[in-house]
């Protein structure tokens, strides 16, 4: 099961997952695990910073990796918790790390906290999004929270949109950001200095649909995974796509648009490609190692890279 991926600067492949780290050259894998002092061998989130560190987040601890030398981090050096579900890493030196009990920064020497609570209940950071004008989105399972600099270190929870699950966080070209889980589909977008919410989810077509991926295409379509079917919207309205007559095709995991402009779709029954009239699937019958697709991404040479839910990562050059 990979459940990361991240292209560093020199265009090293790092998969994450179950199994511990992986980095790719394009020829070899190197493993790094607990016998190469990973904290923990259960790999949630990949992240690196401008200083060529890499941050792993893991079940139990994080890590951070720099000429092959690990060094190791939990509640013991401030983190509000050892379960590090998203690291997010802003272009500048603070790397932030959204926990199972709220949020942290590192600020290139110490780990602090953003207060981010609801009364007395810790939040459990699920999703982090980079947003306009420096601020920082945090998605939890109780509402959307922003920070910016000016908040007098205090992260500030957006209540027009009440105490919503969130698991995915996608900012568009126009700087709407869209937010996605269990609760469906919801647009945020700042209006006269307002922020203004909008709910799609008296949307027939959406009801009662766990948005699990969202991404918008060169032409301003969004696509949005569901572990209910694709869906497309154009700004107007929402189009259902069936995949295949295989039901587990509905269930999407993850959705990704290469330099070719193709969209991919992973699912439950495999990888299928759209290039904008039909569905294109790639299973365990085309090489896949698994037919249960999670992280899509493409490296600098054009090879897609293809993670799954029972045994690793795969490539392909087609």
């Amino acid at each position: 099961f990979v459940s990361a991926l991240y292209q560093d600067s020199s265009g090293y492949l790092w998969a994450g997952g179950y199994g511990g780290l992986s980095k790719f050259d394009g020829m070899t894998f190197t493993h790094y695990g607990a016998k190469k002092n990973l904290v923990n061998h259960d790999v949630q989130s990949i992240s690196g910073d401008k200083k060529g560190n890499l941050w792993i987040g893991t079940a139990n601890g994080l890590s951070s990796l720099k000429n092959e030398v690990v060094a190791n981090y939990s509640s013991k050096n401030g983190l509000l918790s050892n379960q590090i579900n998203v690291v997010l890493s802003m272009g500048n030196e603070m790397v932030w790390i959204g926990t199972s009990k709220g949020l942290n920064y590192f600020d290139g020497a110490d780990f602090k906290e953003v207060p981010i609570t609801i009364g007395t209940k810790a939040m459990n950071v699920t999703a982090l999004a980079k947003g306009q004008n420096g601020r920082l989105w945090v998605g939890t399972e109780d509402g959307l929270f922003m920070y910016q600099k000016d908040n007098k270190a205090q992260a500030k929870k957006i209540h027009s949109l009440g105490n919503i699950s969130i698991r995915t966080i996608y900012t568009d070209k126009s700087n709407n950001v869209w937010l996605g889980g269990k609760d469906g589909l919801y647009k945020l977008e700042l209006i006269n200095g307002k922020f203004k919410t909008t709910s799609y989810n008296e949307i027939e077509s959406l009801n009662k649909k766990e948005i699990s991926s969202i991404i918008e295409d060169p032409l301003g379509t969004l696509w949005i995974g569901t572990t209910n079917g694709l869906f497309s919207y154009n700004g107007q309205q929402f189009e259902y796509y069936k995949i295949a007559r295989e039901s587990n095709s509905d269930i999407i995991g993850c959705l990704f648009i290469d330099i070719e402009e193709n969209l991919w779709i992973g699912t439950y029954s495999g990888l299928y490609r759209y290039r904008g009239n039909s569905f294109i699937n790639y299973s365990d019958k085309d090489g896949l190692n698994s037919n249960f697709i999670f992280p899509i991404i493409r490296d600098k040479s054009g090879s897609l890279w293809i993670g799954t839910n029972e045994n690793g990562l795969n490539r392909f050059n087609g």
